[in-house]
């Protein structure tokens, strides 16, 4: 019987999607998805951490070319592995022979262009790209819509240069990036599906507070309440699942200042902290309650999932944390 990498040493893993994907491969970038008939890109190849090709369907399924044969065409795992045999004509008196394979063009990185004199520039230059039907799937997973999205000022983006330290990720490496703006050319960048590193990276300050700018442009001036949540994605879900404006500070372990405090606390009748349910969600709302006297929720008092985000991810019901809330706070 011929072997998973039997066939891989024969054959590149992007050989193999190619072979049952009509429309060329386009690394990082969305096309029509081969398991099913749809008129907008949902279905994506990119490069894990590991360097090996994988997919990935915003309508459901991800993984490696033999998922994908499975998937197609209903077969067993060791099935799947003996149709791309048999379709690349490997058979058992070829296999284990010495092969060196041959890297296909698009599988070729562009190196980024030197930057030789930085003055005056931003740390970050982005290029932003349209918004594909994945990224309705990928956030939809957490109730959030577009539009709230571009009310957040969370671009899609498709590549961003560090012109500082001179180094370029694309979605070539990652598959998607999302840039969260907070104004003044600084942002914090969002790579979702990266496996192993940093998925968050930036140039915001300490005293950069996601979410502030919409509650204080928004036509009622005065919330009722507003949650200090962990992250960014928290913020996203809790305005469309709960329909509480939530801010977040640069990171949930960063201060508050009292001036900071002060504004925050004018905008709203209630403040309170939702922050991550471990260890280090728990002090810091503690240490946010013993300087400013903020109510914090207990997530474990209404799920085991880490934060509020994952908590509407997982089909939570928002009457639940409402209840928990006007407990704490009525």
């Amino acid at each position: 019987m011929i072997l998973k990498d039997d066939v891989l040493d024969k054959v590149d893993p992007l050989d193999i999607f190619q072979k049952y994907i009509s429309e060329p491969i386009k690394i990082g970038k969305p096309i029509k998805s081969p398991l099913r008939d749809e008129r907008h890109p949902s279905f994506c190849i990119y490069i894990n951490d590991s360097g090996v090709a994988q997919y990935k369907d915003f309508a459901g399924t991800q993984g490696s070319c033999f998922d994908l044969v499975m998937n197609m065409f209903s077969l067993t795992f060791t099935e799947a592995v003996q149709k791309v045999a048999q379709d690349f004509c490997i058979d058992e008196s070829r296999v284990r022979k010495e092969y060196t394979p041959i890297k296909p063009s698009y599988y070729t990185r562009v190196k980024p262009a030197k930057v030789d004199k930085v003055s005056n520039q931003a740390m970050f230059e982005i290029e932003k790209r349209e918004w594909y039907k994945m990224d309705d799937y990928y956030w939809k997973d957490y109730g959030i819509c577009r539009s709230t999205l571009i009310e957040y000022d969370v671009i899609p983006i498709s590549k961003v240069t560090n012109v500082i330290k001179n180094y370029t990720i694309d979605d070539y490496e990652c598959n998607i990036i999302y840039a969260y703006s907070y104004g003044n050319d600084r942002y914090k960048f969002y790579r979702p599906l990266m496996e192993g590193g940093k998925r968050y990276f930036g140039n915001t300050k300490k005293e950069d507070i996601f979410g502030l700018k919409q509650i204080e442009r928004s036509v009622v001036k005065t919330k009722e309440i507003i949650a200090i949540c962990a992250g960014q994605k928290d913020v996203l879900a809790l305005n469309d699942n709960a329909g509480i404006r939530g801010i977040s500070l640069n990171s949930e372990t960063s201060n508050l200042s009292p001036s900071q405090y002060s504004h925050i606390r004018s905008l709203c009748n209630y403040l309170i902290t939702i922050y991550d349910n471990d260890e280090t969600g728990i002090a810091m709302s503690e240490k946010l309650y013993d300087e400013f006297a903020i109510p914090y929720i207990r997530l474990s008092d209404i799920t085991k999932e880490k934060d509020i985000a994952e908590y509407f991810r997982q089909g939570g019901d928002y009457e639940r944390l409402h209840k928990l809330i006007f407990s704490l706070i009525y």
